[in-house]
């Protein structure tokens, strides 16, 4: 009732007294979130996060090792509540300040995207080390390891056909089409990422892991602060060679995610290093359809791996795409793709790319 209310708005906290309250999210958090985010962090630290108490959380099993910490499947039981399982991200106080302003800026970031499509956050709770992001619980685990697992056979007699791989495309569509509605870069988009509601038939797929997710202009940052590798496989070459990230950046990263749907989470460039990567596609060299790719599929593939950015499709199009091929319910095959990758790339006709990127620019 009325008191219930009153605790839980009391309960809220907004994020601007947090950093107050707590010694270890401190200043420094908030220089440095300014300096580097000025527009975006403004709004963010208007947000209310509801804040969940200790006492109410009952951690059941470990879920797995996250950017900052474990992840748990727990509990929340509240008084006169149903209870209800959630996913909890811890983050150690004795991690380094960048990597509390990462989870600082995924909790914000995931609390002010509000989409069928993006893993919702919760709650935090700060009152003692570590501190926990409290996420709806997604027990359908990761999109790669779902299409790995169903290309082994473990996961018989599950049948997907090809609805259930569009429907799995445009789910993700869908949350980065309102990513870049407001204006938003996940820089990390691939099926690692990406969470299941279940395995069963009715699964939605929602994307996650935001802590990358923050305007950050030099690629020196990535190796400075201990993320040797970006994830040269999924990025456009602009991001691994002049630092850049924008929403066609995702694009051209959703393209990759497509090819991992249809290739039943293979790893893309079989049996390529990230430097054989970096080189070949700028000489123009793309990926191959994985086995069973309908062409118009393909064809949109490709056309999010362009080389130059404005070339590529905006989500809000892809959208429409994807829309149009599951209502044909793709006359051309009802057949799922077959989990066969072809070896080798294919070279697409960009004279112009020697000019852009010259090859000793590629960095080592």
């Amino acid at each position: 009732g009325m008191n219930q209310r009153r605790k839980r708005a009391r309960d809220r906290v907004t994020f601007t007294r947090q950093i107050q309250d707590i010694e270890m999210i401190n200043m420094d958090i908030e220089d440095k979130l300014v300096a580097e985010n000025g527009d975006q962090f403004a709004e963010l630290k208007k947000i209310t996060i509801p804040h969940i108490s200790r006492p109410n959380i009952f951690i059941k099993k470990m879920l797995g090792k996250g950017a900052f910490g474990e992840v748990y499947l727990a509990e929340i039981r509240e008084e006169g509540d149903e209870s209800y399982e959630v996913a909890v991200k811890t983050l150690s106080l004795n991690l380094d300040l960048e990597t509390q302003i990462d989870f600082t800026f995924e909790t914000l970031t995931l609390h002010k995207l509000n989409h069928p499509n993006i893993v919702r956050a919760l709650g935090i709770n700060t009152q003692s080390d570590p501190y926990y992001l409290i996420l709806e619980y997604m027990k359908g685990g990761d999109l790669r390891s779902f299409l790995r697992l169903y290309r082994s056979g473990s996961l018989s007699p599950l049948t997907m056909n090809m609805g259930d791989f569009l429907s799995m495309a445009l789910d993700v569509a869908a949350g980065c089409e309102y990513l870049e509605m407001n204006r938003h870069v996940h820089r990390d988009i691939a099926a690692r990422n990406c969470l299941l509601t279940t395995r069963a038939s009715g699964r939605v797929v929602k994307l996650a892991d935001f802590g990358m997710a923050r305007d950050v202009y030099s690629i020196d940052y990535y190796r400075k602060h201990g993320r040797a590798k970006m994830p040269v496989k999924w990025l456009p070459p602009e991001s691994y060679m002049d630092g850049v990230f924008t929403n066609k950046a995702d694009v051209w990263s959703y393209g990759v995610l497509l090819w991992e749907l249809f290739s039943l989470g293979h790893m893309p460039y079989p049996g390529l290093s990230n430097f054989e990567v970096m080189e070949s596609v700028r000489l123009g060299k793309r990926l191959l359809p994985p086995g069973g790719t309908p062409s118009p599929m393909y064809s949109l593939m490709m056309s999010t791996w362009h080389l130059d950015p404005e070339s590529r499709p905006t989500f809000k199009h892809l959208v429409t795409l994807l829309e149009d091929m599951a209502r044909d319910e793709l006359e051309i095959v009802k057949r799922p793709p077959s989990g066969d990758v072809p070896c080798g790339l294919i070279q697409t006709d960009q004279e112009a790319l020697d000019k852009i990127y010259p090859s000793k620019s590629i960095p080592l």
